[in-house]
């Protein structure tokens, strides 16, 4: 379209709503904070009527799917479901943006996420995947010669953690109902788990990993667990892996479907 026809389009529509959508200069044009409100909210809508529309067309469920999610666990677990989810519906064009940065949703046309924690945002539709049950654990080498018997002898101990906020201050044990909170102070810190993994399979030191992205590891002998008559979090009790999206109200039936296959498959 030719730049005067859109910014004719763009003033009838600020003229219908009664507000601007844009601030405009000689130089830049950026988007308003009512313009960022009206678009959140318009886009569900405009998702709704683009599937409708397919739907009618040729009864079959097609688009584009942009999806985010951790790299540890994309290349662990997510990438055979969303392989396997595009052969059922060969249709649907993936976007699969592998990131340790909790995108904005919103601002990147993200369609669905994967988090971890407590539910992240109380304004996106949360469903949960899986409980997060971590464990303690390094290498045989590493504990070699060690005695560890209680979460305060770690103070002691090389500790390898997570460069994320809320993940390398604190580990929290429990035991038959009483919490020990241990400050961390990590000789290590990365912001990924497959990282910290390789780190505690050298011997670096000790961490707290999700259980689910070391079983390979814990079964061939090349880390062990610790302290495991203890619950143990680096964040919180009762976090859990969740698929998110950005609104309950007019859900694309591509997001619906991935939601749906996801859940099934973990």
């Amino acid at each position: 379209m030719a730049p005067s026809s859109i910014t004719r389009a763009i003033s009838g529509l600020e003229s219908e709503l009664g507000f601007r959508l844009f601030q405009r200069t000689t130089r830049k044009v950026s988007i308003t904070e009512k313009g960022e409100e009206f678009l959140r909210r318009i886009l569900p809508f405009y998702e709704e009527l683009r599937d409708i529309k397919e739907q009618l067309k040729d009864d079959q469920i097609s688009g584009t799917l942009r999806l985010t999610a951790n790299t540890s666990f994309s290349y662990l677990f997510l990438n055979r479901v969303v392989q396997d989810f595009q052969k059922k519906y060969p249709e649907i064009y993936i976007e699969f943006i592998i990131s340790d940065k909790n995108l904005d949703l919103i601002e990147e046309k993200v369609d669905v996420a994967i988090r971890f924690g407590k539910l992240p945002d109380s304004t996106m539709v949360g469903s949960k995947l899986f409980d997060l049950d971590y464990v303690t654990c390094c290498s045989p080498g590493y504990l070699k010669g060690k005695k560890i018997s209680s979460p305060i002898d770690l103070k002691a101990e090389r500790q390898v953690s997570f460069l994320l906020d809320r993940y390398n201050q604190v580990w929290r044990f429990k035991k038959r109902g009483k919490e020990i909170d241990l400050e961390i102070k990590p000789i290590v810190k990365v912001t990924g788990a497959l990282a910290i993994i390789d780190f505690l399979k050298s011997g670096a030191g000790i961490g707290v990993v999700p259980k689910r992205l070391v079983e390979n590891e814990l079964q061939k002998g090349e880390l062990v667990t610790i302290l495991k008559s203890y619950q143990v979090t680096p964040t919180d009790f009762g976090a859990a892996a969740w698929i998110i999206y950005p609104s309950k109200d007019y859900v694309p039936l591509k997001v619906q479907k991935f939601v749906e296959f996801a859940k099934l498959n973990f």
